[in-house]
């Protein structure tokens, strides 16, 4: 409003300033009032209005007024309906922001009553609903109102402004009522597609995915077939036990080297396309995206779920710090308690452990 005025100062620039112009009011006065009161065959009992200028409430309520006077009738009982302080509901002013407009005038109306934010937007649904009237957040506020400042009287010939459309406030709609909404898609299909076989690699009951159950069996039965590919962050990999040989790529790295071809970080892996790539990290989380980026780069490749703490469960060999970690979970915590670390940590060299395939990161890319 103030850059509005600021502009119409401007030369060959008009401000036709519906707050503060008495052809608002008037318009109603002369036009939306004898409708209403035609409609009704004069038999209104109840004017209900939201403040928004105000135009609507004071125009349609002296026109009401004068009519009643003229046939000598009870007079229509006017009610104003307004947002609380801090409200979120477009083009409507609380009775603190009413000192902006020049029409409101209390001293005309009947009655004038408050809702918050969560009275007008569930009658909003409620108008969209059960009536399948398009109705926006502040016809959801007038009939909030009129709810509340309208007594359930039998005669009562009620007329509420609906003045808006809900189309033009979905999100605020979404915003305050979630619940009537499916959930947002995010991204493009592919990468949802991809974020399902990132979730469905976090899955034990996948067979692409190795657990504390069956992870040393599948180490046994497969010695000199795979490779562990560790993809923590350098810190975590240096400051927490690891498999000894380990191939250590961050999962950052990775993932841009493969989106950019990097040869001379994806040399690291296997030359040989058959070899089966272990993807590892402390949990299993960042390990399943990195699972979907081997596969994609032609290997066979499966999933540690719970990571090193399932390595360290299964009491397989572990290198570097006698520290798996710190416990998030009730498992990792049984680990922790339960499993000597010093009994399975060694110096030995990965070939002297005869797991792993040969050569260990000899790839030519």
């Amino acid at each position: 409003m103030q850059k509005a005025e600021e502009l119409s100062q401007q030369e060959d620039w008009w401000q036709p300033d519906q707050y503060a112009n008495l052809n608002n009011p008037a318009a109603h006065y002369l036009t939306t009032g004898p409708e209403i009161w035609k409609q009704t065959e004069g038999k209104i009992t109840h004017f209900v209005a939201t403040t928004g200028t105000c135009g609507t409430l004071t125009g349609c309520s002296r026109y009401f007024k004068k009519r009643a006077e003229e046939e000598n009738r009870e007079p229509v009982k006017i009610v104003a309906v307004t947002p609380i302080v801090g409200h979120d509901i477009p083009g409507v002013r609380s009775r603190q922001q009413l000192a902006l407009t020049h029409h409101f005038h209390e001293d005309e109306y009947d009655v004038v009553v408050d809702c918050d934010n969560r009275e007008a937007y569930e009658a909003t649904a409620l108008i969209n609903q059960k009536e399948s009237l398009q109705g926006g957040p502040t016809s959801g506020l007038g009939l909030a109102g009129a709810v509340k400042g309208v007594p359930d009287e039998e005669g009562n010939v009620v007329v509420l402004i609906f003045c808006d459309s809900v189309f033009k406030y979905t999100d605020n709609v979404r915003k305050h009522l979630p619940d009537l909404f499916p959930p947002t898609k995010v991204g493009t299909k592919e990468s949802r597609l991809y974020d399902r076989m990132v979730q469905q690699s976090k899955d034990p009951n996948n067979p692409d995915v190795l657990t504390h159950i069956t992870l040393k069996q599948y180490v046994d039965s497969n010695k000199g077939k795979f490779v562990v590919v560790d993809v923590r962050p350098k810190d975590e990999f240096d400051d927490y036990c690891h498999v000894p040989g380990a191939i250590h790529i961050p999962l950052e790295d990775l993932e841009e080297a493969f989106e950019d071809n990097d040869r001379s970080v994806l040399s690291k892996l296997p030359e040989d396309k058959n070899t089966t790539i272990l993807s590892m990290c402390n949990r299993g989380i960042a390990s399943a995206a990195a699972h979907q980026t081997f596969k994609g780069l032609g290997y066979p490749s499966k999933n540690v779920w719970k990571g090193m703490f399932a390595w360290v469960k299964s009491e397989l060999p572990v290198t570097g710090k006698s520290n798996v970690g710190p416990a998030k979970d009730a498992f990792e915590n049984e680990v922790v308690d339960g499993v000597n670390l010093d009994r399975i940590i060694t110096d030995k060299p990965a070939s002297d452990l005869n797991l792993f395939a040969k050569p260990q990161g000899a790839g030519q890319y």
